[in-house]
């Protein structure tokens, strides 16, 4: 009789630990702590194969889990997947640059976790599918630390440089970012990464009218990645006129999804042979297509953030701001125009000193 894998299965809720022993309960071996409610401080010396952690509790609480685990003395180093609620672009990657082999999102989907199981566990099968998953580990997690806390000012380059990196670990002739104007309805080429010898397409690609490639935009649209596996087998038309001239074979490509609203895509082209783009380069790519998504709404809020400031500093008002204490923080050059106080006489004082002056 062939034994089942052993599954060590943490969760801070008993239903999501039921979810997961219905989804896998049949095929694995599963060990739980002896109670659910709340997340083990230690985790159980076992000879798993696996650890599964469900969690609901904030993406601090699940880092520190995280932590707690890959401190253990007694834990094997075997496959870790996360399943947290609704985790942040951010938090997937700092969990993900924690070592954690997989993130997926509660409620527990049992098709999905089934696949991503068994997936983690086929690499642990052969050395040379172990060698690859590492290395395929040591991509995202690059990925993730190069753009964590990261300066918007540096995005730019640090996007060209993850492209290169990408490509040149799937072997990819051609990685690029595009991006939608829905106003405009148009798509334009804004980052480009080709291997040597390939001809970059960057210039020739801005402005395309989205009537031109309905087929492209339309999946894109609504969350869904597109994958062409050979471009000669495309009908006569606008897409593959504007494919082919770029030598491209296959591709694929992924949208940049920030909830509903599609922002353009990330994609990988195969150019002088047809390839069949697999689960790694689409789970690659959609961890990079959230990367940016999170760049960009740190650029949105840092633009805010900086208009707010010129208004406030160039207002024709006194302007006060002060800390949960009441003590002054930050006043504004009007301020320091109509009471004659200098900004380094009040700093760290209440208002009231208006008053007595």
């Amino acid at each position: 009789m062939i034994s089942k894998p052993t599954i060590l299965l943490v969760s801070d809720r008993d239903e999501d630990a039921l979810a997961c022993e219905q989804a896998l309960g049949s095929d694995y071996l599963l060990r739980t702590p002896p109670s659910a409610g709340e997340i083990q401080d230690n985790f159980e010396s076992v000879l798993s194969d696996m650890t599964i952690v469900t969690a609901r509790a904030a993406e601090p609480e699940v880092l520190a889990v995280v932590g707690r685990y890959r401190s253990q003395a007694g834990v094997r180093p075997v496959p870790l997947l996360v399943i947290a609620e609704d985790p942040s672009a951010e938090g997937e990657c700092r969990l993900l640059a924690e070592g954690v082999d997989d993130v997926l999102r509660l409620p527990v989907n049992a098709a999905v976790l089934r696949a991503r199981v068994r997936r983690c566990l086929d690499r642990e099968t052969t050395a040379a599918a172990s060698e690859r998953f590492a290395d395929y580990r040591a991509v995202i997690r690059q990925l993730a630390l190069s753009f964590i806390s990261m300066p918007t000012a540096d995005t730019e380059a640090q996007i060209n440089t993850a492209l290169a990196m990408i490509g040149r670990f799937f072997a990819a002739e051609r990685t690029y970012v595009f991006v939608y104007d829905f106003i405009t309805r148009t798509t334009s080429n804004t980052h480009e990464w080709c291997a040597e010898g390939v001809s970059p397409q960057i210039d020739n690609l801005k402005g395309i009218p989205f009537d031109a490639i309905p087929e492209w935009v339309a999946p894109h649209s609504v969350g869904q990645s597109l994958f062409i596996e050979s471009v000669t087998d495309l009908p006569p038309g606008n897409l593959r006129d504007i494919l082919e001239p770029q030598g491209i074979n296959s591709l694929i490509a992924v949208p940049l999804m920030d909830g509903n609203k599609c922002q353009g895509f990330i994609g990988m082209d195969a150019v002088g042979q047809e390839r069949r783009f697999g689960v790694e380069e689409l789970e690659m790519l959609r961890f990079f297509a959230q990367l940016l998504v999170s760049i960009n709404q740190r650029r949105q809020t840092d633009s805010t953030l900086r208009k707010l400031s010129l208004a406030v500093e160039q207002s024709s008002e006194a302007i006060i701001i002060t800390d949960v204490d009441g003590k002054i923080e930050y006043v504004n050059d009007t301020f320091v125009r109509q009471t004659g106080f200098e900004r380094q006489d009040v700093m760290g004082k209440t208002p009231s000193l208006l008053a007595s002056g």
